[in-house]
């Protein structure tokens, strides 16, 4: 046994890494009858240190790498069992007071070309706002609250300052995902991409921002995403923040080193089979990534018609060709993988499983709640805890109520607004009603002043052939005419006048846009106005100029 509370993971794989070596070499891919119980034995030892630590540290922080699987194991989390802060639809699953969020895209730089905000335009904020900035008191207040698991989608810790200082959290059970990382980059490239399409709500805006860029667009809109975001993560705040083209050799093998140290490494690339065994028997999980299917960018794209290539840099391959440490990073990777998968896939043939209470096909039929987040079920303690189990306190509750009062209040306010948003639409519907029924009206009085009009010109025709007064077809006399005239010019001033008085009315419900919708339709009936709608101008005003058909 190699310790309760940690099982030297980088130990682990070095003596796994040894016998692989010596069955290629020495053995000659043969394994000798003698050696055979002293391995199992070795894979019995290996595999029990990392069971029981997982059990006695109780808590796992995941540390997500943007767009390598992150939300879906946060699913899978909430699949069996485990007990964190939130589950909300995005399944970011982070602590809110540790302050682990994204800091992907550079606002000031957004702002200048677009004069607006972006939505995870935090890069540049280099400190995390928390009160726990230590891993001794992530894990005492994680604790505290009772959680089985968290994320943390920023870096690793303690790198404010030096690189060298950094270091995951030996008091958790420690998970990474890993993905090839111009996959990755591309992901990340379409997700930002679709976000903004989304966030803007106007396609001019957004063509003209996204358009034809190139790969210094990114590099100054988002540094951390083109620029080995693997490795920027891993080596803490200060070197998330660092400038382009800031990592080499050396960085990679200080991301290397760190790699060895996680309990579990996950290759999101490896296939579905691989990675069951690695949940399975490496954080006892039934419910693995094969069932969850949470984001599909094609489907996203369609629904915002949203064509990907017309959008990303047109120099794509120059942001490839600078990934090169976290390309050696992630092939270090998938090493490590294959080393813990051949010990889970030797543990489970052996017999060894990772809940000795339950096997894993029977909890898979089980309910969440049975389940019990697999390996972290007996909960998180302090670190000077001897109990078995966490235990709940008055400080967990007090501080979930705070929490459960903050989310009520959020969504009394978003039901607020969205109660906001539903008058405003019904007043814009009444109003557009209103300008189609004036639009309308308008349109009777226009042909009815036409009509009028078009009488009184045949009229005029039928007295000049008249003799005395009466015509061959009994036309009016010019006396007739001229009264007929007036009252024809009388109607029409009656028109004008009333129709000016409705699109006054008007005014007050449509507001400016809408008078010029009005004014519009208006001259597409052919009426003709000044400028009714002048600031300034109202009801019998005079201002407004005059109404005429044309």
């Amino acid at each position: 046994m190699l310790g309760k509370r940690q099982a030297f993971p980088a130990i682990r794989r070095m003596a796994m890494a040894q016998l692989v070596k010596a069955w290629l070499t020495t053995m000659a891919r043969q394994l000798p009858e003698q050696y055979e119980t002293t391995i199992q034995g070795t894979f019995r030892v290996l595999y029990e240190a990392h069971r029981v630590a997982a059990l006695r540290k109780g808590i796992m922080e995941y540390f997500h790498i943007s767009k390598a699987g992150g939300t879906s194991w946060c699913h899978a989390a909430k699949n069996n069992g485990c007990r964190a802060q939130v589950y909300d639809s995005a399944y970011i699953c982070q602590i809110s007071q540790l302050d682990d969020r994204v800091r992907w895209l550079n606002n000031t730089f957004h702002a200048k070309r677009t004069g607006r905000g972006a939505r995870w335009g935090t890069w540049g904020r280099v400190a995390r706002d928390t009160k726990f900035p230590t891993c001794e008191s992530r894990h005492d207040f994680a604790a505290a609250m009772g959680y089985q698991y968290f994320s943390n989608e920023f870096t690793l810790h303690e790198g404010l300052h030096d690189t060298a200082d950094v270091r995951l959290c030996e008091q958790f059970f420690n998970v990474i995902l890993i993905r090839d990382p111009l996959k990755r980059m591309l992901s990340h490239l379409k997700f930002v991409t679709m976000q903004m399409k989304w966030d803007y709500r106007n396609d001019t805006l957004f063509h003209n921002t996204y358009w034809g860029t190139d790969a210094a667009f990114w590099e100054s809109f988002g540094p951390v995403l083109v620029d080995n975001y693997m490795l920027r993560g891993m080596l803490g705040e200060k070197a998330y923040h660092a400038p382009i083209g800031s990592f080499g050799p050396r960085e990679m093998e200080q991301g290397r080193a760190l790699l060895q140290q996680y309990d579990l490494i996950v290759d999101l690339e490896a296939g579905h089979d691989a990675v069951d065994d690695v949940m399975q028997l490496g954080v006892g999980w039934p419910h693995t990534l094969r069932e969850i299917h949470d984001k599909d960018s094609v489907k996203a794209a369609a629904r915002l018609n949203l064509t990907y290539e017309d959008y990303l840099p047109r120099d794509l391959d120059r942001l490839y060709e600078k990934q090169g440490p976290d390309v050696g990073f992630y092939r270090f990777g998938k090493v490590l993988v294959r080393l813990d998968s051949l010990l889970f896939s030797s543990a489970r043939s052996l017999g060894m499983r990772p809940l000795l209470a339950a096997p894993l096909e029977e909890l898979a039929e089980a309910p969440p709640e049975r389940v019990a987040c697999g390996l972290m079920r007996r909960g998180p303690r302090h670190s000077n805890s001897t109990a078995d189990r966490w235990q709940d306190n008055e400080y967990a509750q007090r501080i979930n109520a705070e929490m459960a009062a903050a989310r009520k209040a959020a969504q009394e306010q978003w039901q607020k607004r969205m109660a906001r948003a539903k008058a405003h639409k019904a007043a814009q519907a009444a109003a557009r009603a209103a300008a189609e029924a004036a639009v309308a009206a308008a349109q009777a009085a226009v042909a009815a002043a036409e009509a009028a009009n078009k009488q009184v010109q045949g009229g005029g025709r039928r007295a000049v052939l008249a003799e005395g007064g009466v015509g061959m077809v009994g036309g009016v006399g010019v006396g007739g005419l001229e009264g007929r005239g007036e009252a024809g010019a009388g109607a029409g001033r009656g028109v004008r006048r009333a129709m000016v008085g409705m699109a006054m009315r008007e005014r007050a419900g449509l507001g400016a846009d809408g008078g010029r919708a009005l004014r519009a339709a208006l001259r597409e009936a052919g009426v003709h106005l000044g400028d009714p709608f002048a600031e300034g101008c109202g009801a019998g005003s005079g201002c407004g100029g005059s109404w005429a058909a044309a």
